[in-house]
């Protein structure tokens, strides 16, 4: 029986079979209540106005993901703004990445029963919890997570007889990963961990001549990629090497969040704004004291794996911590809290150390006080209080922070606004800002409607002219627009038609200068039949439908302004303009 079969065949692969079930429905509850945020609309609307192909080079939340941004624009193309198939897509790469990892432990530790808690730390962790429920970032991240365990796995099954086809895949993989996160730029460091485990000998300088002679094709590939990778990375955006004083805050800061969350942590602390925690210091502590017990014992007892696993795990935080800082995120990190997304990487590796590090641990034989004690029996009693502690440390954990990563807001306000543009399908979106609970002020001018629901399914347009053009509330519902401070036409010699608009062309002036801003400007008219008119205003031209009987249409303008052309396309027909008026846009009261 093939050993990737056989590793759910046994009592240990059955039970890890419930542990995928149970974290798949773990997770799908939390995403069921979960909705797209600020960096999921960004990314969104930057892919379906510039493209997939010219977005490949641009910004991703904050990072660099090719892959990711591709596959977003394939989620888009499909089904806009569709959160089921949204948080489906994030369920299948976890639950994938989750088996994958039940595989890596079954290479590393036989059929132990250690395996059981690794994959429930692995399962339910909230150092993943974060990147899980902000969706662009769960893309990216279970994607490279995914690959990653995949090229582990082609390592640690790697034979002479196919060591060639596994070192092509493990190659395959890395290379897929450093598309969908630029931070998978440290695997190889866990890939070199890996062979050293797997590697006989009794030091690791021993370990290292046998992996160097084994997987030497491989490193030369991972070499090559990584280069090509450079090339791509700093043609997108070039590194500032410049740390500044930041990189101390990015060490503490990485640190103390990254071990407030390693045993599915941090419990309890304080979080002043939704994407931002503050661990509690004796938590930290607490965590701390139990990785290195767990270091110190497994270096004690497990001879070469266990200190090449924990030099692996050393080697990729700090790389993690320079990576952090070279790609700009020092400024930020702890203003915004993004630490947790970049800590969540830390997730599968921390789990594939302590499975090296636990290869060659072997439990005491007590036997001769009870079966129970003997080393079988001391396995399956401490697997199976590891597995419940972590499960209710995950839980506590969840309880905590779930309810801050829900995103309710962001789902009402878009669900408003998709209301009222299927209520009435004729109206025009005049974009403006938007919450700061949707989008964060940081982002400045991206934080626009237009990026929320630019692409929704209802297609919905924005600042042209239209007789119906309405402006979005604060709670996301549609309100007419009301003009504040409105600078209006000046008084026509013509009373009872004001200003007459032919196809020849009629100037409009205004009572006052209208200074350099966004304006909306509303002409009311009437006319004996439907047409269209053109207007020229502020160095722009727009052109729009007029209707018969009395009407006011409202054209958006960018810029200032002191009169306005209006000009009728159809020769045979008169446009009376009794009045216009420039104003500041803002939605009417409900």
């Amino acid at each position: 029986m093939p050993e990737t079969v056989r590793a759910w065949t046994t009592r240990a692969g059955l039970l890890a079979l419930v542990v995928i079930a149970a974290q798949l429905l773990w997770r799908a509850v939390l995403l069921g209540h979960g909705y797209f945020s600020q960096d999921d609309f960004l990314v969104m609307a930057s892919t379906k106005a510039d493209g997939a192909w010219s977005m490949l080079d641009a910004d991703y939340a904050g990072g660099f993901s090719p892959a990711g941004t591709a596959l977003v624009a394939a989620c888009v193309g499909l089904a806009p703004l569709s959160w089921p198939l949204a948080a489906g897509v994030v369920l299948t790469l976890q639950t994938a990445a989750t088996a994958t990892m039940w595989l890596v432990l079954t290479r590393l530790l036989g059929d132990r029963w250690l395996r059981l808690p690794l994959l429930v730390m692995f399962a339910f962790s909230t150092l993943t919890l974060w990147s899980t429920q902000w969706w662009v970032l769960g893309l990216a991240y279970w994607s490279a997570t995914l690959m990653l365990l995949v090229a582990v796995w082609a390592v640690l099954s790697a034979t002479d007889e196919n060591r060639v086809r596994r070192s092509g895949l493990a190659l395959a993989a890395f290379a897929l990963a450093v598309l969908f996160d630029e931070r998978a730029v440290l695997f190889p460091v866990v890939l070199v961990g890996v062979a050293l485990i797997a590697a006989g000998g009794d030091t690791v300088r021993a370990r290292f001549r046998t992996a160097a002679r084994d997987f030497s094709a491989l490193g030369v590939g991972l070499l090559i990629v990584l280069a090509g990778y450079a090339v791509l990375r700093w043609r997108a955006a070039p590194l500032d090497l410049d740390l500044g004083n930041d990189l101390g805050q990015v060490v503490t800061g990485y640190l103390r969040h990254s071990l407030a969350e390693v045993f599915n942590g941090p419990w309890s602390g304080s979080l002043p704004a939704h994407a931002y925690l503050v661990p509690v210091s004796w938590i930290v502590a607490l965590n701390g004291a139990l990785l290195l017990g767990l270091v110190g014992l497994t270096t004690q007892h497990g001879r070469a794996s266990a200190r090449a696993a924990w030099g692996t795990l050393v080697v990729f935080v700090a790389g993690s911590v320079g990576v952090l800082a070279l790609t700009g995120r020092a400024d930020v990190l702890g203003s915004l809290g993004l630490v947790h997304r970049f800590g969540a990487e830390l997730a599968a590796v921390v789990v594939i150390a302590a499975a090296g590090a636990l290869r060659e641990v072997e439990f005491p034989d007590l036997s001769a006080r009870g079966s129970f004690f003997s080393p079988l029996g001391l396995e399956r009693g401490a697997s199976a209080v590891a597995c419940v502690a972590l499960v209710v440390s995950a839980a506590i954990s969840a309880g905590f922070l779930a309810s801050n990563l829900y995103h309710s807001d962001d789902r009402e306000y878009v669900e408003a606004i998709r209301s009222g543009l299927r209520a009435d399908p004729k109206v025009v979106l005049l974009d403006g800002g938007v919450p700061v609970g949707v989008i964060s002020a940081w982002y400045g001018e991206r934080a626009t409607v237009r990026n929320v629901v630019g692409y929704a399914p209802e297609r919905p347009v924005f600042d042209l002219p239209s007789h119906a053009l309405r402006m979005v509330r604060e709670d996301g519902s549609l309100a007419k627009v009301a003009l504040e401070g409105p600078v209006r036409t000046k008084a026509s010699d013509d009373e009872q038609c004001g200003y007459p608009v032919r196809s020849t062309g009629t100037l409009v002036p205004m009572e006052a200068d209208v200074p350099d801003g966004r304006w909306v400007l509303r002409i009311g008219y009437y006319t004996s039949a439907d047409g269209f008119a053109d207007l020229d205003v502020a160095g722009g031209h727009q052109r729009f439908a007029v209707r018969s009987g009395l009407n006011a249409v409202d054209v958006v303008v960018n810029g200032g302004f002191t009169n306005f052309r209006m000009t009728l396309e159809d020769p045979t027909t008169t446009l009376c303009l009794t009045d216009a008026s420039a104003g500041v846009p803002r939605p009417e009261p409900k």
